[in-house]
């Protein structure tokens, strides 16, 4: 409504300053210029002079799909960058909320680099996690206002949360030893969408750097008769750091054990004829002579061409 009372004002003005001068017989040419500017003002069809803003808060993660920067801090340091120089930008005005309706009347001075940018830091005022807008508007010389830019952030302060474990190719996890020399690494009961980076390690070897983060992973195992454990550390889009979570230890064993028996034949003890049950002691070494696993026997006799009760069972002496 103003600017258009303001431009009636300014053509009501412009009509009636040519008619005095046609009345009073000044030549045209003297005052054509001073008429096509304001001719030129007042024509609602002049392009506009651009107005465009924009906002990159630094250092932050920036999410392309969305728009969306992720930050774990209420403190910001945000680059306002203009179209163009022109009409001379003086101030700006920054505020959190609606673009529309939480506009303040309060402005700050501006200085626009020769790149025509600002460095700007602005503390949240809210600081719950979740979505928070940040809007920005330069003011020029002339008291008139750019369009709004607006800067979306995700405010977490929350780390990752996970377990981690030593999973074969199908993902199962692996109980207490594997003869595998490779087991995927998984991590289990996170929320994936807001991960950034990781980092993983054996428990013989440091911390390494961060990458991309990514699920089931490869680990490397290579001692045999050595126990493992992988140890891992995620970081989320906004920074936050999780705790360092250690998998389940895994025995690695590749080399088969060796078997002798020493059997005390007094004790045999003939039941029938037809049927002979033979209740042997018996000593079974190993090579090696010690285990840090459960150790499954099988016994048969050479009249069998598969072990007894057709499987393995577990010593309850040994492991």
């Amino acid at each position: 409504m103003k600017k258009m009372l303001s431009r009636f004002l300014a053509k009501t003005f412009t009509l009636t300053l040519i008619f005095a001068l046609l009345l009073s017989g000044c030549s045209n040419s003297l005052f054509m210029p001073i008429i096509e500017d304001l001719e030129e003002y007042n024509n609602p069809d002049t392009p506009a002079l651009p107005t465009g803003v924009t906002l990159v808060a630094e250092g932050l993660y920036y999410e392309s799909d969305t728009g969306k920067f992720y930050t774990n801090g209420e403190d910001l340091s945000i680059t306002l960058t203009a179209a163009s120089a022109e009409p001379n930008w003086q101030k700006y005005k920054i505020w959190e909320g609606s673009a529309l309706y939480d506009e303040p009347d309060t402005d700050a001075v501006i200085s626009l680099d020769t790149d025509l940018k600002a460095n700007l830091s602005y503390s949240l005022t809210d600081t719950g996690e979740g979505t928070h807008r940040v809007n920005v508007k330069l003011i020029n010389d002339r008291g008139e206002e750019s369009d709004t830019a607006t800067l979306t952030l995700v405010l977490d302060k929350t780390p990752p949360v996970f377990n981690l474990a030593l999973t074969d190719s199908s993902e199962s996890v692996i109980d207490t030893s594997t003869s595998q020399t490779s087991v995927q690494l998984s991590y289990r009961n996170l929320d994936e969408d807001n991960l950034y980076e990781m980092r993983t390690w054996r428990n013989d070897s440091s911390a390494g750097s961060y990458v991309a983060y990514a699920n089931n992973t490869t680990g490397t195992i290579e001692s045999d008769g050595e126990s493992y454990y992988y140890s891992a550390q995620l970081k989320d889009k906004a920074g936050n750091e999780s705790s360092v979570v250690d998998s389940q230890s895994l025995y690695f064993n590749i080399t088969n054990p060796e078997v002798s028996f020493l059997i005390d034949s007094e004790s045999t003890t003939a039941i029938s004829t037809q049927d002979a049950v033979l209740d042997i002691y018996t000593t079974i070494l190993f090579s090696p002579s010690s285990f840090s696993q459960p150790i499954y026997i099988a016994i048969w006799d050479d009249s069998e061409t598969e072990p007894l009760n057709s499987g393995y069972t577990k010593s309850p002496y040994l492991g």
